[in-house]
């Protein structure tokens, strides 16, 4: 009988049990659960608990309300591109299965007391460790979370990042506010060797910079918005397969760049918005684009690659901007300035389309070589220029004639349609040496508005015996030139040259600026 009491007890307590497992799996865990305080107090040790114990439960950690400050170690966890003298500082190392959500809280930091470290330092507020093998990490999760990088509880590294990770497959930012409240602060996302990332609808205001990628693979980018930024996107390493859209650029300060990328192929970045910023977007080959993410990893900072990533298959399309560009860096470049030429044996970039593309005020855009060249549908307007005979124009196509470059077969082909330039401050379309060359329904309606005894033409295709290759010219118009001795559309070749045969006029070119000369031809 006293047997029988004892189990029924037993079995009554176990099902109570039972029935409040699944309300307790459910429970939240958060940062208070693990001693953290919120107040401005350093909670580095409870959130490390915490990521942890998330992750092994698969359970998302939420943040509720308070100011969570996380303060780097005095250790570092790696050195960028393994260079001890640029030591990683990471305050909350990251698991794989790991979900954030914010519920009303801010996470924030400062340089820890009385450090001594590197003064290249990076200090990181989420990170990892240095993973060099992809897929190292997977499935790391932010959401609705902000960062505010204010100083209200200390001084604020000038490399403090949000985010720090290498190595990591399907990273997600979503619906995350990176800012700093006080001065301009704090950097967003440095990101290596990960494949699979996604950020969606995160807001970046009054920082240093947005995200510095080196090698991945296949982001997904949506609706991001940058405000007050020095720097915004810097693919700064060769990446692939990147999907990026809805991008938003306003107020920019400093360099007040956009998008500045380095190598990589099949890229399509659409729908874009500018205004009061530096450049839109840069396609170049860096100097250190290594084929491989080991390869830069573990070559000195200072060598040069035998075998480079150039960028390819790049589509930049829909950009709507105003006042975008300022004096010395171009509202876009296509290939490296004209004062950094490639190295020896480096191609230049490939397959590079512009489209839809529409400019209200911006300086100089730039196409230093391109092989397969396309831009449909661009409208520049207002843009203002050097003061330079061969740079002045709202948009410059040339290569440049330097004896290394015309020994490595460099090339600037394809095809422009449907351009519209309007009240350049000096030439409308410069064309200098190109190869095969397609310019078709060209416009310029108000040149030389500078009235430079320098930028006197409004279409000047140069030099055109230099290279091979047919030049299409279908369709040229130029009008409303200002000043004296212009010349609406020229073609020209270097002194002495016979006329180029591979010249090809298949429609009207014609000129309308009275006292101008319409038109020139060799």
């Amino acid at each position: 009988m006293r047997t029988s009491v004892t189990r029924r007890g037993f079995l009554g307590a176990f099902s109570s049990l039972a029935l409040a497992t699944p309300a307790l799996c459910a429970a939240e865990l958060t940062p208070y659960d693990f001693g953290a305080k919120g107040d401005g107090s350093d909670d580095t040790a409870a959130f490390n608990r915490a990521v942890q114990e998330a992750a092994q439960r698969r359970r998302p950690l939420m943040i509720p309300r308070g100011d969570f400050v996380l303060v780097p170690p005095s250790e570092s966890r790696w050195g960028l591109r393994s260079n001890p003298a640029v030591p990683m500082h990471v305050c909350v190392d990251l698991p794989s299965n790991l979900t954030v959500v914010g519920r009303g809280g801010r996470v924030m930091t400062r340089t820890p007391d009385g450090f001594s470290g590197s003064s290249g330092a990076r200090f990181v507020l989420f990170g990892t460790g240095l993973n060099t093998r992809p897929g190292t990490l997977s499935n790391i999760s932010f959401e609705d979370l902000e960062i505010d990088f204010a100083e209200q509880f200390g001084t604020i590294n000038p490399f403090t990042y949000a985010f720090g990770l290498t190595g990591v497959d399907n990273f997600q930012q979503r619906n995350l506010v990176l800012r700093s409240t006080g001065r301009r602060a704090g950097r967003g996302l440095l990101f290596q060797n990960g494949r699979g990332r996604q950020q969606i609808g995160c807001r970046h205001e009054n920082m240093v910079q947005g995200h510095y990628i080196h090698y991945e693979w296949n982001p997904t980018i949506r609706d991001i918005s940058f405000e007050r930024l020095t720097e915004c996107m810097d693919w700064d390493g060769p990446s692939w397969g990147v999907d990026a859209s809805a991008l938003r650029f306003k107020n920019l300060l400093g360099e007040a760049q956009c998008i500045d990328t380095a190598g990589g192929t099949d890229w399509n970045i659409h729908d874009i918005t500018a205004e009061n910023t530096g450049s839109i977007i840069f396609i170049y080959t860096k100097p250190l684009m290594w084929p491989t993410y080991l390869e830069w990893l573990n070559n000195p900072a200072d060598s040069m690659p035998t075998a480079y990533v150039i960028p390819e298959r790049m589509t930049i399309s829909r950009i709507d901007a105003r006042n975008a560009g300022k004096a010395g860096e171009e509202t876009f470049r296509v290939a490296n300035g004209r004062r950094r030429h490639y190295p020896e044996g480096i191609s230049p970039p490939r397959d590079i389309v512009l489209r839809d593309v529409s400019v209200d005020g911006g300086y100089a855009a730039n196409v230093n070589e391109c092989r397969g060249l396309t831009i449909e549908r661009m409208r520049l307007r207002g843009m203002q220029v050097p003061h330079d005979s061969g740079t002045g124009a709202a948009l410059s196509l040339r290569q440049s004639l330097t004896n290394a470059q015309t020994t490595r077969n460099s090339e600037l082909s394809g095809v422009v349609r449907d351009l519209t330039i309007e009240n350049s401050a000096g030439i409308g379309l410069l064309v200098n040496a190109p190869s095969a060359l397609t310019l078709s329904n060209v416009h310029v309606d108000g040149y030389n508005t500078r009235n430079s005894d320098r930028t006197r033409s409004g279409i000047d295709i140069r030099n055109l015996d230099v290279k091979n290759g047919a030049v299409v010219l279908d369709n040229l118009n130029a009008r409303g030139g200002v000043g004296a001795n212009l010349t609406d559309i020229g073609v020209s070749v270097r002194p002495g040259a016979p006329p180029p045969s591979r010249l090809n006029v298949q429609g009207a070119l014609t000129g309308s600026t009275p006292g101008a000369r319409s038109v020139s031809l060799p």
